[in-house]
């Protein structure tokens, strides 16, 4: 299903330029922003990851058809607890240390990850915020490799 999320939601110019982040995928160096997000208070933060918490469905990826989203299991990603969570989509299987805060006043969770793409290790960084209709909307990186732009309903 193709539902033309960006008609819903366009990323804000100075959202999509200061989404870059330094890792590294043997996690032995600090992520280091080049930026910062908003400085909020702690029980800020929780209500935050509430709104984030759960498990949501990857309906499209803008370079990825919906029948390679599905191929293994149904794509998804599931923000759990403080700073965990997972991402599934086609071959790729990968775990998440998740920050949560704000950017440019919308409440944003982003993620590094690290896991596996066809039984190879893989690792990136992401970012989603919730849009005004209350998907997730955002950018899925791939350390060495591609990007996408995605969309995600909650389920």
């Amino acid at each position: 299903m193709r539902i033309g999320w960006q008609k819903h939601f366009a990323v804000p110019e100075q959202v999509k330029a200061s989404s870059t982040l330094s890792i590294s995928c043997n996690r032995t160096a600090p992520m280091t922003p080049s930026y910062s997000m908003s400085r909020i208070p702690n029980e800020k933060v929780q209500r935050i990851a509430k709104a984030f918490a759960g498990r949501w469905r990857i309906v499209e990826m803008n370079n990825r058809n919906s029948d390679f989203l599905d191929l293994v299991e149904e794509a998804h990603l599931i923000f759990d607890g403080k700073s965990d969570g997972e991402i599934a989509f086609g071959a790729v299987k990968g775990f998440l240390d998740v920050r949560y805060g704000a950017r440019d006043g919308l409440a944003c969770a982003e993620f590094s990850w690290e896991g596996y793409d066809e039984n190879d290790s893989a690792c990136g960084r992401g970012w989603v915020v919730i849009d005004t209709v209350g998907m997730l909307v955002g950018h899925f990186y791939r350390h060495y490799g591609d990007d996408s732009e995605f969309a995600c309903e909650r389920g």
